[in-house]
């Protein structure tokens, strides 16, 4: 499973693993949360940021906040634990800020 359709090199590129449970634990070494200039939180995953789609008890699923490629990355959260990534991004990931 590929996650960036071009050849741009990333540090996201953790989520090709073979099985869910690896790309998961992969991705969870890697989450930060940040909060957005309107208040709402940002969760940046390797330089890749997502905002919260859907909230049901303790399961969010974060959707990548790239608009203009219309990005199809989720990743399926239930407390803290990463439960599935789904998708692909479809652009390269934003410079790292210091």
């Amino acid at each position: 499973m590929a996650i960036i359709r071009n050849r741009t090199q990333s540090a996201y590129d953790l989520l090709s693993a073979q099985s869910i449970g690896a790309a998961s634990d992969q991705v969870a070494t890697g989450i930060k949360y940040l909060k957005s200039r309107r208040g709402k939180v940002i969760m940046m995953v390797n330089t890749f940021p997502f905002c919260e789609e859907s909230k049901l008890r303790d399961k969010v699923i974060w959707r990548c906040t790239s608009k203009k490629t219309n990005c199809k990355a989720r990743i399926h959260m239930l407390g803290a634990n990463v439960v599935a990534v789904k998708g692909m991004h479809n652009h390269p990931p934003r410079a790292p800020t210091s």
